[in-house]
C-alpha cells in the first residue's frame, strides 16, 4: 500500500472548496470552461465536481443558461452554524453565572457524529481544576456531556455509537453494552447524566440537556471537578444548579416551557463511590510555577 492513495478523497474535497469558492457577489453564476479556468483544473473533473455538489444542492444549475450558482444547501449549512454561533453568545452569560457560583470549571457541547464537541468553555476558579478547550471531543459513553446526546437525540443520530465497541479509559468506564444501555436510560429518567472517573481518573462531572425552540436537545451543559470536591451527594446537589442553568439557556433558545422535576438519586450500574484518595490527572500550572 502507497502512502498517496489516503490523500486522495482529501484532494478530492480541496478542489470541491476551490470549486465553490470561485462563485463570488460580482459574478454569483459562472459555466464550466470559467470556473475550470480560475480553479486550473481540466473541465471533464469540473463538471464531475459540479454534478456532485448539485446533488448535494450546494451549486444549481440554470436549466436555460446551463451556468451554476451556488444552491441553497449552503444556506441550510449557514443557518446551523449561525445558530451555533447564537447558542454560544446566549448560553454564556448563564455558565458565568454558574461558574462563580460553583467556581468549577463549565462547559457547553454539541454532538458531532459519535462524540460531543466542546463549543465554550470556562475554567474553574480554583487552582486545581478539569482542563478543556474549544472543540475538544469527548467519547460517547464515556463522558456526561456524551451521555446526555446519547440518551436524548433520535436513535437514528446514535444508533452507530451504541453498536460499540466501548473503548475502556479507566477502571470505571462501562464497557458492556447492556450496562451502557441501562445508564443512558437512568439518564432519561433523571434528567442529567453523570461521569464519575470515567474518562480520567479523578475527575467528575454532571451534564444536562439545553433544548431548541424546537423542545430538541441541541447542546449539553457540563460542570466538572476533581472527585475530591465532587462526587457522591455533591455530584446530586450540583445536579439541581446544572439543570436550572440548562433549563435557563433553553428558555432563552425559545425552548418550550417544560415541567420542573427534582433530580433523582445519583446511581450507576456497577458504580462504586469515588474515593478521595484518587490522583487527579488535569492539573494547572500556577503563576509560581509549582503545581
Amino acid at each position: 500500500m502507497t502512502d498517496q492513495a489516503p490523500t486522495r478523497p482529501n484532494q478530492a474535497v480541496r478542489h470541491a472548496v476551490r470549486v465553490l469558492h470561485a462563485f463570488s457577489p460580482v459574478e454569483p453564476s459562472l459555466g464550466v470552461n470559467e470556473i475550470a479556468r480560475r480553479v486550473g483544473l481540466n473541465r471533464s473533473s469540473v463538471s464531475r465536481l459540479l454534478q456532485t455538489l448539485a446533488e448535494a444542492r450546494l451549486v444549481q444549475q440554470d436549466p436555460e443558461t446551463g451556468k451554476y450558482r451556488l444552491g441553497l444547501g449552503l444556506t441550510e449549512l449557514a443557518s446551523i452554524a449561525l445558530v451555533g454561533l447564537d447558542m454560544r453568545q446566549v448560553a454564556r452569560p448563564h455558565m458565568q453565572r454558574l461558574n462563580e457560583l460553583t467556581r468549577e470549571t463549565v462547559s457547553l457541547s454539541i454532538w458531532d457524529h459519535d462524540a460531543a464537541v466542546m463549543v465554550e468553555h470556562l475554567a474553574a476558579l480554583q487552582p486545581v481544576m478539569a482542563l478543556g478547550w474549544v472543540g475538544l471531543r469527548n467519547p460517547g459513553h464515556a463522558t456526561s456531556p456524551s451521555k446526555v446526546f446519547l440518551a436524548f437525540l433520535e436513535p437514528v443520530l446514535t444508533a452507530h455509537v451504541l453498536t460499540g465497541p466501548f473503548p475502556r479509559y479507566t477502571s470505571r468506564t462501562i464497557t458492556d453494552r447492556d450496562q451502557v444501555l441501562a445508564d443512558l436510560a437512568e439518564v432519561r429518567r433523571r434528567g442529567f447524566a453523570i461521569n464519575e472517573g470515567e474518562y480520567q481518573e479523578g475527575l467528575n462531572a454532571v451534564a444536562a440537556p439545553v433544548r431548541d425552540r424546537n423542545g430538541d436537545v441541541c447542546a449539553a451543559l457540563n460542570v466538572s471537578a476533581p472527585a475530591f470536591r465532587l462526587s457522591g451527594a455533591q455530584l446530586l446537589e450540583l445536579s439541581s444548579e446544572v439543570i436550572a442553568v440548562a433549563a435557563a439557556i433553553s428558555r432563552d433558545l425559545g425552548a418550550p416551557a417544560a415541567r420542573p422535576s427534582l433530580p433523582l438519586a445519583v446511581s450507576r450500574p456497577g458504580a462504586a463511590a469515588m474515593p478521595a484518595s484518587r490522583p487527579l490527572v488535569s492539573i494547572t500550572v500556577g503563576d509560581d510555577g509549582e503545581r
